[in-house]
Formats: C-alpha cells, structure tokens, sequence
C-alpha cells in the first residue's frame, strides 16, 4: 500500500527532551526552575536535584518569526511532495489503463481474426452457408453481449499469455449479411410477373413506424429524388421495350442520377428512423451483400440470354439432362429475340448392357421397361464388363435410374465415386471396346443401378442428327389436297332408262348405247361449298361421257375437269349426270373426284407469344410447294396467343381462280371476322388444274416446307408424310403440342401431325379457330376425363431476354403439354444466369476511321472491291472502361437480323491460331447469326491494362457486300449478383418479405434447411424443387420457385463480425474494447 502523504512526524519539543532527560536520570540543559519544581515535587519519592539554580536569559523577538516561516517551508514541500505522490499514482494507473486497452483492443482483434478463420474454414470445405455451421454455431453461448442488445448470447474464448496464465477472452457475434435484405434492391411496391423483394414488409417485420412512408423515402433517394425514376429517366436502360421499370435500376452500374445506400447509417437520416428502430432494422436489412456468379462447383455461370444452342448443349450434358439437344435449342429460342430456329447436332449413341447372367454381387432386374443391373451389397463384387464402343474421343455418361445412384463407376482406370443418372464420367479416347468396372459403396442398404453408357462425340465436325428448337411462330394446321373420291359402287344408280350398265360388284359402268343416267352420292362430310368435278373411267383415254354440271354439258375423258364447278348443300347429296349420244362407241365410268384444291387450300400460323406479329412478306417455300413460293402480304399481323390462316383464294377473288365460286372463306365456313389473309404468288399463282401444297414429289426430293422471315429467317421447317396418312377427305394436319418436335425419320425435320377431328360439331378442318385433335387430349387415367389443352392459352414462348431464372419454368421440354419438371429444372438452375455487361458501342468509338457513328452504334460501309479493310483507317476501334477484372465470354452485335456479315476482331486479351501453328493477333472471318451475334471468345479484363479494368477491341470489315455494324459488345457473365438472399440463414422477418411468402411456406423452408447440396450435387437453389418444400404439386412447385429464384441463394460471402475482447488481472477484467466490421470471404 501507498503511504498517505499526509501522515507526517511532529516536529522536535522540550517535553520529548525532558522525557529523554529522565530516561537518562539527569535534568536537561536550561531546565530552569520547572525541573527544579517537578524534583521538589518528588522530594518524598526520588532524589533531589543538587544543581544550582540557573538564571534565565532574555528572550530574542525574532525567534518565532523564524520558526513560523520553517514551519510554512515545511508544509509547502510536504504539500508538493503530497501532489507529486498523487500525480505519479494517477499517472501509474493511467499507464497500466492505456495497457489494459491496447491488450483488449488487440484481444478484440484477435476475435475478428478468430471469425475469418472459421469462415475460411468453413469456405474451403462446404459449398453452401447455414447456420449449424461452426462459424455460426461455435461462437454461440450465455457469457458474453458481443452484439450489445443487452443479452448474452457469446460464449467467452480465452486467451494465455506466454506463461499460459489468461490474460484476456473475446466473445464473437458472425452475423451472415447475405442473410438480410439489400436496402438497395427492394422495392417498396414490388409489382409484375417478377415481383421483387418487399421493402414495405421489411420495415414491418422491423417494427418500423411509418413503415410505408420510410420504404418509398429509401426508393426516392436510389432513383434520385421525388423527380427521380430507376435508370436513367426516360430511356430504356434495359432495352427491353419498357422505360423507367424498377429493374432498370441497378446499384452496381448507377445511371442518371440513381444513388445507392453506401451504408446502412444512412437510412437513419432517409427515413428518419429513431435509434430504436435502425437497430431493429440492422437485425434485418444491409447494403452490403452479394453473391459470386459462379455455379455451387466454382464455374463460371453461362447467361442463357446470350448463349447459343450448342454452348448450352455443354451444360446441359454436365447437369444431367436426359435430352441436352432438345432442351438446349428450346431454352435457346425460348429467349432469344431473333426469330431463327436454333439448331444443335445430337452425336450421341447409347451402349446398353443387356441381361448376362449374375455379374459380381450384381443381377438382372426390370422395373416397367426399364432392364438393368441392380446391387444392394455395399462393397460386393464388382459388376465388370467390356463394351464394343466406335472409335474416337467421347464424353461419357453413365446410364442408370433416375431414383437411385449408379455407384462407383470405374473406365478406363478413371474412377467416379458415387456416379448418379446421367453424370458425365469424363472425356474418353476409345479404340472398339473399353473396361468398365461399378461397385456399390453407397451407406448400407443404399441400391444402385447401372443400364449402360452414353457416348457423346467431342468432334465439332462429327456427323449426327439435327436438332431444332422452336420459335414464336408454327405452322399449326395444314389443308393438303381437300378432295374426295366417289365411286359407283357407294352411289345411288339411276339408269333412267339409258343404256347405261353397273353389274353387280363391278368398279366400272359402262354404257355401249346411248342415254343418260345419273349417280348421287350422301356424305355429311362433305362441307356445303362449291366443288371441281374431274371424272374418270378405267383407263387413260377412256371416254367418260357427257358429263352435267350446273346446268353445263361438257364430254369428259379420263381424268379431266368439268369447266363448272358443282354446289352441294347442308344435305352432303352429290349428282352427277353422264350421257351418251352416240351407239359406235363405248363410255366408262368409274367415279369422280371432288375437290376444293387450289383454291381452299391453307396453312394456319400460330403466335405463342405474348405481343403481335407482323409476319408481313414472310414467305412459304419448299419442295411441298413445288416451287410456287407463297407470301404473306402486308398488314399480316398476328395478334398474341393468336392465329393466323393464309390461304390460296380467301374470297374467290385471287388471280387464275376468280368467279369459280370456291374460296377458303366459303368451304370452310370461317366468319368474316376471322384472321386470313390471301397468299401472294409473286410467280404466279396455281390453276385449277395444280394444287399448291403437293402430294407427290420427283423421285429423291424429300418433302420439307419452310417459313421464312422477310430477311430470310427460317422460323419453321415441317414435312408431312407422302403418301397422307391418318386423314382423308378435308380433314387438315394439325397440331397437338405445337412445341414438341417429332422427327420419325430422324432427318432433323419435324413431322409429328394429327388429323382434325371428326364429330357432328366438326368436319375435320379448324382454320382460324381453336385446334382439335387427339394430340390436344392428355390422359388422366382411365376414370378420369381427359385434360384437353389450348395452345393460345396453355403455352407462352418468352422470345425476349428473361430477367430471372425462375422464368425458365415453363420453357418446352420437348414432351407434350409438359414445360421443364421440376426434378429437370433443379439439375440447371445453378449452372445458369441472365446477368452480364451490356456495352454500347456508341460514345465508345476513338479516333477517326470509316466507321460511321449511327443512333444505334457504328457501321461500315465501303463498296469498293479493291478496299483493303486492314488499312489503319478502315479499323474500328472501340474502348470500356470501369469493368470489374475478372474473365468473361466476349460476344458482339451487328444489327438484328443482319446475317451473314463478316468481320475480324482484334483484342489484346486474345490470340488465334492459324493453319501453320502460329498465333496472330486478329481473329479469322466472323459471321453473325440472326441476332446479329458474332461469338468472339473468352477474354479477361485485367487491372493491368491502360487503363486499368478496360476493354479495347478494333474491329475490321470482310464481308463482301462492304457493309458491317456494330452495335454493341456484350461481356457474361456479370461476376456478382447485389443482394440475393441466403435462404438457408434468413430469419423468419427476412423471409416474409421475399416474393409470394406465405406463412406456410415460411416455416417448410426454415424446417428444410440447409439447401443447396442435400443430394451431394451441388445444386444450389435447385434444391428448392425437391420434395414438396415449395408446394404439393409440380404446378404450385414452379409457381413459387418461378417468383423466389431471383432473389435467393444458398451461401454467403459478405458477413458482419461483432467482437468484444477484455484484458483480465487476476481474472477480472480491467479493460473492455468491441469491433464491429463487415468482411467479404473470398
């Protein structure tokens, strides 16, 4: 202990000197008489004093001044000493103080440290983020306040010193910010077929007063003020056809005069929120999350805006897919503005292992048509076989059932642990057979199964068959030769006196005479219209007779047509009336043929989209229509889910078949209100005697039929079967599911039709109306009535860019009436994404050249045959720049529909080979494709180029017309997402406010967590689709995950660490210091 300063000895006196005095026996020195006294006093008890008497001297005045001012000397110095004491006490403690801190600021530090490493740990081992996680679970406890809500919800870590006595503890509080909703992506009125996440909500579940008016103060500031709209104001910053929409806004490319919340602080003055409430809010809401754009396996995600057909094809085979061509090419058209069919090549054969006997602890089972090899023995023998396989280098996929694992499949010596259905096994060179061993491994009591191999060419320049998408537009129904043959032998035979003779069971009457007689024919098939009348006898030559039509005689031979043409009423009665005035010689009759051809003959379009058509001078070519090219004349518009039905001669009134009294309008009884148009001919149109859509072809043609835009777009190729089947008289070909693709001769040609419908209501034809047919009926069992589909009603095909994943519900599958399942979607959806960098080429031109800045970009044009498109002046040259470095797929556009321009592309992030093995810097010839998309390849931006994140590109004209455009570059995928949010660590308030959230829906997520890799397939969201988490049934599955899928994740990277450390002596603790900071995982 200190000593207290102001304890002090007493100063020197003359009662201490006679206590001394009496110590020693004697009377001290100028005792006087008061010694004197005390020993008179005394006299009976001790000895006298014996000194003589002294006389006093005289007092100086002075002396009691000086000892006033030693006695002020010393209470001055025992003063400073006393403040002196103190000040090195406080300044000791201070001292120790300031130690205490920095040992409990650096303590602190430590926690932070502590959480990164968990969370570095927890990144490298597990590709999904949830709350039983250490990270999360390890800090967790009843010790310590490390968020300061008052409640003790850390466990305290302790921390030795280099004795190994604790010196300190820190409590942590890692608090998942991709867990919380972005401020600066929710809407306060989310609205439209992708509602966003709630703002108004969120505040609610806050407890946020005014939760209202404080959602649309945080919308006004990102769009700039009261004034203000998403994007910049008034342009279409998306190019998507609609301005100022919610999700032109974007917080990572701010435009006009958009801000973004830099800190979630700034809500407080926003919205005027109290203290209270920012922290409740800060429990569930932030600015700073974002999630890699990247697939749960690390890979770059592929935008299926951008991709074509045959990239896509790619990572469907890696995800699973039981047909990755159809699907790719559907998925591709599906999104995509042009209106080309997409096309992919399907070099794939499957090997099948049939029934051998036992084969190690496998055998033989079936299960409805499905035969395989089955084992439930984990660790049994191994099934062992040797495949005969054709030669080459193939990407392999083991073939199993979709319910149960494959096993562990083993070829060539490369091993796959734990293969599923379909799983690509790895890229194989074979040479006529190849060893493949699979062994169960799974947990005991686990069943595989394993069918056989698929082998998937990857030679680019490999033969297969052609797969086709489909478009916008279909051809839906197709009137193909509208005749009918009459035959005597089902007519009713008047001779009428004549000479006329039909023996019984014959074909042919004859008549060797002379007279008329007459034949009628009942048939209620047979619209009520006016026909063509060609009759024939037996043979070629062969005279029919005078044959009556409308009043009109004419002599007819074998085969040829009356001039007239012949009505028939509501009643279906046909007459004909054949006569013959001259004995010598012989008459045949042996039938007649009606027929509405030319004339009636029409092919019905469908739009399944969601705006009108123009299909104006859109053409139908092909061998089908032997040569006579059709076209679509102006003021073709198709209205959305609409048809539209071109025709040969709508009103009787098209050229070379006028005033015959047969139009399409008339024998098919289409209202006068109904959608057709009249067909133009530009080379001439057909006769009565020529049908336009044919029946026969010359030997070696193959039947096709092809709608082509008015740039030259293929938007539909079929073919119909020749000679017709399944559908007689004039029933028209029509379609069922007009996005399934039936190709039964496997020549890349669609030709899956069925006839119309014959009943009382319907005579076999639907032209502008609702089709009807077998195709349109799906069964529901056999006590159930059959669901019957409406094209213009049940099917929509997007052709435009999709803003989230979740709209791919509802792309074909290539089955009838069943878009994507759920099970298919869930294998995709992580490996896709509509986010990348839109650059516009205009304002990003440099220098002069001879490409022309337009209000669309730049174009060249230079005709001259004898330009050199390599001279400095002739190149293009474009820069970007503020680009976040990373890798990207570089595409560039032309202009819409220019197809076929060429061009080469010079970039400093790309080399190309050439035939002797060098590099050069430019790119060969490049065409476009009906986007106008030239596919470039991968580049990547660099912080290292001048300058820093920037993309230069120069760009040379080859094609030959002279003219190229450039519109745009187009950078995938966009590296992060802004504000997704973490379905597996989102409180209960988080969720409510996610799009579609129901109370139920709520709890089945919270209880089904964590999502993400619960079949070890890391299928991030897809997940979502397994089991009955999102509905009961598939359409309420994909209704929910179709709003969800844009606006969650299933990890995180951005967290908020909360660390409260203390510096202990003696277990106590004498210094406390907290950090609260935001750390992105990387």
């Amino acid at each position: 202990m200190w000593m207290s300063p102001s304890i002090l000895r007493k100063p020197w006196s003359a009662g201490t000197a006679g206590r001394a005095a009496r110590r020693k026996g004697g009377c001290p020195k100028s005792s006087g008489s008061r010694c004197a006294s005390a020993a008179s006093s005394r006299s009976s008890l001790t000895p006298s004093c014996t000194s003589p008497p002294v006389s006093m001297p005289i007092r100086n005045p002075q002396s009691g001044v000086a000892l006033l001012i030693v006695v002020s000397l010393l209470t001055v110095i025992g003063v400073m000493g006393v403040s002196f004491a103190f000040s090195m006490f406080l300044e000791t403690q201070a001292s120790r103080q300031f130690v205490s801190t920095a040992q409990a600021r650096y303590i602190a530090e430590a926690g932070v440290n502590a959480a990164w490493v968990l969370l570095d740990e927890d990144g490298a081992g597990s590709p999904v983020d949830d709350l039983t996680e250490d990270w999360a679970r390890l800090p967790q406890g009843s010790e310590a306040d490390a968020d300061r809500d008052g409640t003790n919800e850390a466990v305290w870590w302790e921390v030795a010193g280099a004795d190994g006595d604790t010196v300190g503890r820190f409590g942590l509080a890692i608090v998942d910010e991709t867990g919380k909703i972005n401020l600066n992506i929710a809407q306060a009125h989310p609205a439209g077929e992708q509602p966003g996440i709630d703002l108004i909500t969120l505040f609610e579940q806050a407890g946020i007063g005014g939760a209202t008016e404080a959602a649309e103060a945080i919308e006004r500031y990102r769009y700039g003020g009261p004034q203000g709209a998403p994007g910049e104001d008034g342009v279409d910053d998306d190019h998507d056809g609609t301005i100022d929409e919610p999700d032109e806004y974007d917080p990572m490319v701010l435009r006009g005069n958009d801000r973004r919340l830099e800190a979630l602080e700034d809500a407080v003055s926003i919205a005027g929120l109290s203290t209270a409430e920012f922290a409740r809010l800060g429990r569930l809401a932030t600015v700073y999350s974002w999630d890699p754009n990247v697939s749960m396996s690390g890979r770059a995600r592929v935008n299926v805006n951008t991709a074509t057909g045959s990239e896509l094809v790619g990572v469907l085979v890696a995800a699973g897919m039981e047909d990755p061509w159809q699907a790719a090419v559907n998925l591709a058209d599906y999104v995509d503005p042009d209106l080309e069919l997409s096309r992919t090549t399907h070099a794939a054969q499957r090997i099948w292992l049939a029934d051998q006997g036992p084969l190690g602890s496998w055998s033989w089972s079936v299960e409805g048509s499905d035969g395989f090899y089955g084992s439930e023995q984990r660790d049994g023998a191994p099934l062992t076989w040797t495949a005969a396989v054709p030669s080459g280098t193939f990407t392999i996929r083991a073939i199993g059932l979709e319910d149960r694992p494959v096993g562990d499949v083993t070829i060539a010596g490369q091993s796959v642990a734990s293969a599923t259905h379909l799983q690509p096994l790895g890229e194989f060179t074979l040479a006529g057979t190849v060893e493949v061993s699979v062994v169960n491994r799974e947990p005991e009591g686990q069943a595989c199964a394993f069918r056989g191999l698929e082998l998937i060419s990857t030679d680019p320049e490999g033969s297969g068959r052609m797969i086709r998408g489909v478009e916008v537009v279909r051809i839906n129904e197709l009137m193909v030769e509208p005749t009918i043959t009459l035959e005597i032998a089902s007519a009713q035979f008047e001779p009428q006196g004549s000479d006329w003779f039909c023996g019984v069971g014959q074909s042919v009457c004859t008549n060797s005479g002379a007279g008329q007689a007459s034949w009628t024919w009942t048939n209620p098939l047979v619209p009520p219209s006016r026909y063509y009348v060609r009759v024939f006898g037996s043979a070629a030559g062969q005279t029919v007779g005078n044959v009556r039509v409308d009043g009109q005689t004419e002599q007819l031979v074998h085969g040829e047509r009356h001039s007239a043409t012949l009505l028939v009423g509501d009643d279906g009665k046909i007459t004909l009336l054949v006569g013959k005035t001259e004995p010598e010689q012989t008459y045949y009759m042996q039938g007649a043929v009606l027929s509405l051809q030319p004339d009636a003959e029409y092919l019905e379009l469908i739009n399944l989209g969601e705006t009108p058509m123009d299909v104006s001078g859109w053409t139908v070519t092909g061998t089908l229509t032997g040569g006579r090219d059709a076209q679509f004349p102006q003021g073709s518009v198709m209205a959305a889910h609409g048809v539209l039905v071109g025709a040969v001669d709508v009103s009787d009134q098209q050229e070379g078949l006028s005033a015959n009294g047969i139009s399409a309008r008339g024998a098919w009884d289409i209202p006068a209100s109904a959608p057709v148009v009249q067909l133009l001919f530009p080379s001439g149109g057909p006769s009565p005697d020529d049908d336009w859509l044919k029946v026969a072809l010359p030997s070696g043609s193959v039947g096709r039929l092809v709608l082509r835009t008015d740039e030259g777009s293929v938007v539909d190729e079929v073919q119909y079967p020749l000679p017709l089947s399944g559908s007689s008289g004039f029933q028209s070909l029509e379609k069922g599911d007009p996005t399934v693709v039936s190709d039964a001769n496997a020549d890349g040609i669609d030709d899956g039709w069925y006839p119309s419908d014959i009943s009382f209501e319907r005579l076999g034809f639907t032209p502008a109306a609702t089709n009807s047919n077998e195709g349109l009926r799906e069964s529901q069992g056999a006590y159930d009535p059959p669901i019957v589909h409406d094209p213009s009603t049940d099917i929509t095909i997007r052709n435009r860019a999709i803003t989230s994943v979740g709209e791919l519900v509802g792309v074909p599958s290539g089955v009838s009436w069943k878009p994507f399942a759920s099970q298919e979607l869930a294998k995709i959806v992580d490996q896709l994404t509509v986010d990348g960098h839109r650059l516009e080429a205009a304002g990003a031109g440099m220098g002069e050249s001879a490409w022309e800045e337009r209000v669309d970009g730049y174009e060249y044009s230079n005709s001259d045959s004898q330009r050199n498109p390599w001279a400095p002046d002739q190149i293009g040259t474009w820069q970007w720049t503020a680009i976040p470095a990373g890798t990207y797929r570089l595409n560039l556009y032309s202009r819409e529909g220019q197809l076929g321009e060429q061009i080469s592309v010079r970039c400093e992030a790309l080399q190309w080979s050439q035939e002797d093995g060098s590099s050069t810097d430019w790119s060969p010839p490049l065409s476009t494709d009906a986007q106008g998309r030239v596919v470039v390849g991968q580049v990547t931006v660099s912080r290292d180029t001048t300058p820093p994140e920037s993309l230069t590109l120069d760009v040379a004209c080859l094609s030959t017309s002279g003219v190229c455009h450039l519109t745009r570059a187009q950078l995938d995928p966009r590296l992060v997402r802004v504000g997704p949010v973490n379905i597996n660590t989102a409180p209960l308030e988080v969720l409510r406010a996610l799009p579609g959230m129901t109370e139920p829906l709520a709890s089945r997520l919270m209880a089904g967590r964590p999502y993400g890799d619960q079949s070890h397939q890391q299928r991030g969201i897809g997940d979502l689709l397994d089991g009955a988490v999102l509905g009961s049934t598939e359409e309420e599955k994909l209704a929910v995950f179709r709003r969800l899928a844009s606006w969650v994740t299933t990890r995180s990277q951005v967290f908020q660490i909360r660390s409260i450390g203390q510096a202990l002596e003696e277990l106590k603790a004498r210094a406390t210091q907290r950090i609260q900071t935001i750390i992105e995982r990387q």
